[in-house]
């Protein structure tokens, strides 16, 4: 696997570890403020303390900030690499594709192109993001 094809990869999987978070986060809130919430133990373990409570939205937002960190990152590292490209085409598949993560039948319907060709640009688009990898690495 290529270093860029990797940094496509990692960021779609921080990007679903980022959407699992908030999910899990606004789950709780939502629990949160449907549940009778006490403030000393009950038997059980339910309702949560509001302790319990404060414990875990505290837990899940720092694996929430981590986790945006780590997005951030891989983020960055793809569009350094896609703003070098020469093509604004190329930049734009990377983008709808690999970054806001629209389906390949979107991605043909907005650029106003075929799959056949979306995946060859993209293809393409990732082969001269490889070589300006390679160029800068040597540098």
């Amino acid at each position: 696997m290529s270093r860029v094809t990797e940094l496509l990869s990692d960021f779609a999987m921080w990007d679903d570890m980022a959407k699992r978070k908030r999910k899990e986060l606004e789950r709780l809130r939502d629990r949160r403020t449907s549940v009778h919430v006490t403030y000393s133990e009950a038997p059980g373990g339910t309702p949560e303390t509001m302790e319990e409570y404060i414990a875990k939205r505290s837990e899940l937002e720092e694996d929430l900030e981590e986790i945006k960190e780590h997005r951030y990152a891989a983020f960055s590292q793809i569009m350094r690499l896609a703003f070098r490209l020469d093509s604004q085409k190329q930049i734009d598949i990377i983008y709808r594709r690999d970054i806001h993560r629209d389906s390949w039948r979107k991605v043909c319907r907005d650029l106003d192109i075929k799959r056949s060709s979306a995946t060859d640009l993209h293809a393409r688009a990732v082969r001269a993001m490889e070589a300006i990898d390679e160029r800068s690495d040597t540098q």
